[in-house]
């Protein structure tokens, strides 16, 4: 599933809808939203249009479910500043990308979420990208054995599962550096504050 959420500068109320991680995304982002404005205060207007799309993983155990995609800066028609954000689910969530970085489906993402941005398109138009099948879930523990003697072979066995378990409690938000800009990253358990994302919507200046 890949869902439309948010403010789109050709309508004057929120579009889309229907997001497994609704209200856990609300909640934070009216709490976000408000911290970033108070903390950039009269820079905020000038901040928020320039901001660059911000794209971001979280696991499974954030929200209740694993959800990836891109939101960036928008507002309705009246002016009303809001994201917009495109998101997958299920099938259509790439893997942890400490895991998998590969920019592919975040870059197809940003780039139809950038064209609807700059255009009239509030919808989504059967818009779809080919996902990196994620890793199952697997038991919150294992055990493991291998012939001889290598413990840092076995180790070594062990590493992709346990990252992977290891991302269900965290969140990753990051946006892609160019000509103009930085590339930042943020992860942590659970989701940013609003002064982590003021530190993205501002573009790298100190650290978080």
């Amino acid at each position: 599933m890949i869902a439309l959420y948010g403010k789109h500068p050709s309508k004057g109320d929120f579009i889309g809808g229907g997001l497994p991680v609704q209200a856990g995304l609300e909640g934070w982002l009216d709490s976000a939203l408000a911290e970033a404005r108070h903390g950039l205060d009269a820079a905020w207007e000038s901040v928020w249009a320039a901001a660059r799309p911000l794209r971001f993983w979280l696991g499974p155990s954030v929200w209740g479910e694993a959800c990836a995609g891109v939101l960036g800066p928008s507002a309705d028609k009246v002016g009303r500043r809001y994201p917009l954000l495109i998101a997958g689910f299920g099938p259509d969530c790439p893997p942890c990308p400490v895991i998998d970085p590969a920019q592919d489906w975040h870059g197809a993402v940003e780039a139809k979420l950038v064209e609807m941005l700059a255009g009239e398109t509030a919808e989504l138009n059967g818009f779809s990208i080919a996902c990196p099948v994620a890793l199952p879930a697997g038991p919150p523990e294992f055990w493991a054995a291998r012939p001889g003697a290598d413990a840092k072979a076995l180790l070594e066995d062990i590493a992709l599962t346990d990252h992977h378990r290891a991302c269900h409690n965290r969140s990753y938000w990051w946006v892609a550096g160019d000509d103009f800009g930085h590339s930042q990253v943020w992860a942590g358990e659970g989701l940013p504050s609003g002064h982590v994302l003021a530190w993205f919507l501002r573009g790298y200046a100190e650290n978080a």
